[in-house]
């Protein structure tokens, strides 16, 4: 299925059952249920309005484009964002699954009292990008920061580190 620009999908219970691509401004998918399908933002024009209460279960693959989450957000296992792209939302909760995770895509978050909760080991072979403030809380676990992967706080920002192990840390990387 396609939203190309102003388009909305409601999932009221369930999981949304459809392969979702997103191009253009003005994109929403939202309601009670969850994610059961890759969502594939095209391009850098695709802008995506995310406000589902239930667990998302595929990969989010950004595309370059950008994901407004009006909710708190739930991957499970070792679901993610892929690729490069920004992930706006003030007072939000990232949650990834409890299963050991690759984080590979190239996140810019954006966003004042975001959290960021890693349930399992998790590896970052990528860049993560901080503007606003966040916490990244790992339930006791360990943030392997892998050579071609970072941690950048931009200007005016602050990351908070909460029950996590930083692991591979270097002159750069953070």
């Amino acid at each position: 299925t396609l939203l190309a620009g102003g388009d909305s999908v409601a999932v009221f219970s369930g999981d949304l059952p459809f392969y979702m691509m997103v191009t253009g401004a003005n994109n929403s998918i939202a309601g009670a249920g969850g994610v059961a399908t890759p969502i594939t933002l095209l391009d850098s024009s695709a802008h995506l309005t995310l406000g589902i209460f239930g667990k998302v279960s595929s990969d989010i693959a950004l595309g370059g484009g950008e994901v407004n989450l009006t909710n708190d957000l739930k991957f499970i296992e070792n679901c993610q964002f892929t690729g490069e792209g920004i992930v706006r939302g003030d007072d939000r909760t990232i949650t990834f699954g409890a299963k050991d995770v690759v984080l590979t895509g190239t996140v810019t978050w954006i966003g004042e009292n975001k959290t960021i909760v890693f349930k399992a080991e998790t590896l970052l072979t990528s860049s993560m990008m901080v503007n606003g403030d966040c916490v990244l809380s790992g339930n006791g676990n360990n943030l392997l920061i892998h050579d071609t992967g970072a941690i950048i706080v931009g200007k005016d920002s602050q990351l908070t580190l909460r029950d996590v192990s930083i692991k591979g840390l270097k002159d750069n990387n953070i």
